[in-house]
């Protein structure tokens, strides 16, 4: 268990890597010496703009090298920066600004400084808006203390936001010690190593590029961060940048670059790691397509800083594929029933709950005490179960399970089935109501390119694999899936015609 700070984290990995390359985004690289002294710069900015330890600072902003400078310049303070996902729309922000306290906010130039401009003025709120590139180029002579002097472990270090898939997105504020407590773990079971080159799909926004970014850090590794969610140039940057260790997270981030018609295997020599969450069935069909590479899944979630499990790369394929794997270090895991709480056995099904000090119980910004229980646990309003072996076996989300008729059906398995039609590229699925059966199957799918997919293709694949009733009554055909913090967000699902529909 580590118990140093994030500053301080950078601050040794700059001492013992000065040289070593750490980020790589867009055309922009920058070794771990130039990352610490730009964070250092960004920290004496922000303390001439009177910003003080525990203040937060906003930062809403495209990924770049100066993203990262005002994440480090802000905790080498020990204010706590606050994450905001910039795709958010323009309602969202007022309430969370008031919540939050914030008094400044960093900005990209452009559209989004102008949003922020907009927000702000309309709601007659006291938040100073700066461009982000104009304070990270600022010079102070005023010093800025160690962070050593100044953080704790215990302290808060940062702010994300749950995805909002299915409402508004909260917060979660986050200690160090929260942040690195699973590091070591991440670290062995990844296979993490100096020399690796680590590849995050998502925006620098989001806890799943945040917890990886510090495991880089912490061993002195080179993150290669997406600018781009066009899955060509995803692929050449693969490519290009020798990436070892690629972390998209979530498969509709993956599965466009796999399917593209210049993928092949042989063109990724060095990948040896890909992190993916999603069915069992489907994960199989990429580790087929990639025979070189281990393909493993993941559990966790913004309140506990990322990961709370995953399995190990010798663990078996149907471990890695089927399974999250045992609980990290600093991890427990247990499942219980939703109807009445009481814990479970292994292999029954229930609610996910988490607890353990990678799991932070203290916020002062509201609204998550509510999600503990008496004793300490985390309501994850996940679905899973325990096998015997331990290992998490992850359904999906408690709001994603169907009731069709007396059955409980995850929508992940039915989205499985569905991604293993030829021409499919991506599928969701949403529940309808339904007279007869209470509710009943709503299919989202997005064809691979150069296909044309007819409703009833899919209703004749379906048949053969899936009883009567939980055949798509609706079909809709999507090009561009509404997304926020890079997860699909299904609540926008419904707002989308459906195209074809059974009498």
């Amino acid at each position: 268990m580590s118990a140093l700070t994030l500053g301080e984290l950078l601050e040794r990995s700059a001492a013992l890597h000065p040289q070593k390359e750490a980020l790589v985004v867009g055309h922009e690289r920058v070794c771990y010496a130039e990352v610490l002294a730009a964070s250092k710069r960004t920290a004496a900015a922000l303390a001439a703009l009177n910003v003080k330890p525990r203040d937060r600072v906003g930062i809403l902003a495209t990924s770049s090298i100066d993203y990262i400078n005002v994440l480090f310049g802000s905790i080498l303070l020990d204010a706590i920066p606050v994450l905001l996902n910039n795709s958010w729309p323009d309602e969202y922000f007022p309430a969370c600004f008031k919540a939050l306290g914030l008094k400044t906010l960093i900005t990209s130039a452009g559209e989004l400084h102008d949003r922020a401009t907009a927000i702000v003025e309309a709601e007659k709120l006291p938040i100073a808006i700066h461009p982000i590139a104009q304070l990270v180029g600022a010079n102070s002579a005023r010093p800025v203390k160690p962070a050593a002097n100044r953080a704790k472990s215990t302290h808060p270090a940062v702010v994300v936001f749950t995805a909002g898939t299915t409402g508004v997105p909260k917060p979660c504020c986050l200690t160090h010690e929260t942040l690195t407590i699973k590091t070591a773990s991440f670290v062995e079971r990844t296979e993490f190593r100096e020399d690796s080159r680590l590849w995050l799909g998502v925006p620098m926004y989001q806890v799943g590029f945040l917890a990886p970014l510090i495991s880089a850090i912490t061993i002195g590794a080179t993150v290669i961060a997406t600018t781009s969610a066009g899955a060509e140039t995803d692929r050449m940057t693969l490519i290009e940048e020798a990436v070892t260790h690629a972390y998209p997270i979530y498969l509709h981030r993956w599965l466009p670059i796999a399917y593209g018609p210049g993928f092949k295997a042989s063109d990724f020599p060095r990948l040896s790691h890909l992190c993916l969450i999603g069915p069992a069935r489907t994960l199989r069909r990429v580790q087929r397509g990639l025979p070189q590479c281990v393909v493993m899944s993941i559990y966790g979630g913004p309140e506990g800083g990322g990961g709370y499990c995953m399995p190990r790369p010798d663990d078996p394929a149907a471990i890695r594929l089927e399974s999250c794997g045992k609980p990290f270090s600093g991890h427990e895991l247990r499942i219980v029933s939703p109807k009445d709480g009481q814990v479970l056995a292994r292999q029954q099904i229930g609610e996910i709950q988490a607890r353990g000090p990678g799991i932070p119980q203290t916020c002062d910004l509201g609204g998550r005490r509510s999600s503990f229980t008496e004793d300490g646990w985390l309501r994850t309003g996940d679905i899973g179960m325990l096998n015997d072996a331990g290992d998490l076996i992850y359904f999906g989300r408690e709001s994603e399970m169907l009731k069709i008729g007396d059955d409980v059906v995850p929508a992940s398995r039915l989205e499985a089935l569905l991604l293993d039609y030829p021409d499919v590229a991506m599928a969701q699925i949403l529940p309808i109501p339904d007279d007869a059966l209470g509710e009943a199957v709503w299919a989202f799918i997005e064809p691979r390119p150069g296909t044309n997919i007819a409703a009833a293709e899919i209703i004749d694949f379906c048949r053969a694999r899936m009883p009567e009733n939980q055949l798509p009554r609706a079909i809709t055909f999507v090009e561009d899936w509404p997304v926020s913090a890079s997860k699909i967000q299904k609540i926008l699902l419904y707002d989308l015609p459906k195209d074809w529909r059974s009498a």
